[in-house]
């Protein structure tokens, strides 16, 4: 790709990013290379490379984040123990775990 005529975004995989783009790649820093599948590479009018971020997520990635999402986390036990039960809580917790929930560390007037 010539610089000239790079104007906007490109999609590449990590192999088919040049020696510049790749010292320019910025990442998290609890992520890595293979953690994405493509990155996002941005030019502007005067083909100048501006930045480069990882796009997509590589299906390994993707898989570890699905199974996460299931977990309950702090947030979902105070909404729990608040009596602000959302779709997300209902589906994580049974009855069971929102009755105890509330018992242990819910409002004494929270219903």
């Amino acid at each position: 790709m010539e610089k000239g005529n790079a104007i906007g975004r490109w999609l590449k995989t990590y192999e088919e990013l040049n020696v510049e783009e790749k010292k320019a790649l910025i990442l998290p820093c609890t992520a890595t290379v293979e953690d994405y599948k493509t990155f996002a590479v941005d030019y502007n009018k005067k083909g100048e490379l501006c930045r480069i971020v990882g796009h997509e997520f590589s299906d390994e990635r993707k898989k570890q984040l699905d199974s996460r999402g299931s977990e309950p986390t702090i947030i979902d036990i105070f909404k729990v123990a608040s009596g602000k039960v959302g779709k997300r809580q209902l589906r994580i917790f049974t009855k069971e775990d929102r009755r105890d929930i509330k018992s242990v560390i819910g409002r004494p007037n929270a219903r």
